[in-house]
């Protein structure tokens, strides 16, 4: 479950990149375009995710897990913003 909102979570940020700062109020555009890109809300959504998966069902170190993955994907991507 936790991997198909990761996706959806994606997506959506992904389709709407292009928009951010500039919010428009249709749903009349192009899912795909040329200027869509992963952000910072991205990187974040996989290393919350990558917390997740390495808890392994038990969650009492999620909190540590969430900081550790955060710090190690936004050193990895540091310009997604």
């Amino acid at each position: 479950m936790e991997s198909l909102l990761c996706c959806g979570a994606l997506i959506g940020d992904f389709v709407g990149s292009r928009f951010e700062g500039n919010n428009i109020k249709t749903k009349d555009f192009e899912l795909l375009h040329k200027n869509c890109r992963f952000t910072d809300d991205s990187i974040m959504t996989l290393a919350i995710f990558d917390a997740l998966v390495s808890c392994n069902g038990n969650y009492d170190d999620l909190g540590s897990q969430a900081v550790k993955c955060m710090r190690k994907m936004g050193k990895r991507f540091p310009y997604a913003g």
